[in-house]
């Protein structure tokens, strides 16, 4: 089960994002596969060992940028498109597959190809459907 922090600034956004996501888990029965825990970001490099990814609020993007080797553990940021209106299950496989990412080396923050910015990318669905439908 990974174990993924949502972040934000002061925890107004991400704190709903968080309780959304973990109704879903309970909903679905996605819960042998994440757990859904709000962490402030300001918190987050103190409490890391306790995550496996962090999930980022877009708008704190230059955030990790600004010193990114603070974190050992890969550190997203939502595509804004995304944020607030993502489901459990496109989170997860983002989650599942950005694990492969990092652990073949990527930095943070840690990206899909072809996705250098948050900002700029336009799926509404996790990146493997959106290759999956590439495919078809």
């Amino acid at each position: 089960m990974l174990r993924i922090a949502v972040c934000c600034l002061g925890g107004g956004s991400s704190f709903f994002v968080t309780h959304h996501l973990m109704q879903e888990v309970r909903a679905h029965d996605f819960g042998d596969r994440a757990d859904f825990k709000f962490m402030a970001f300001g918190a987050l490099a103190s409490h890391q060992d306790s995550f496996d990814i962090a999930m980022i609020c877009p708008h704190q993007e230059y955030e990790i940028k600004r010193n990114p080797a603070a974190y050992r553990i890969p550190v997203y940021v939502i595509p804004m498109v995304m944020y607030g209106l993502m489901s459990a299950e496109d989170l997860i496989e983002d989650a599942e597959d950005l694990m492969e990412v990092w652990a073949a080396g990527a930095e943070n923050p840690v990206t899909f190809p072809g996705e250098p910015r948050s900002m700029t990318c336009g799926r509404k669905i996790s990146h493997r459907k959106m290759l999956q439908r590439a495919q078809r």
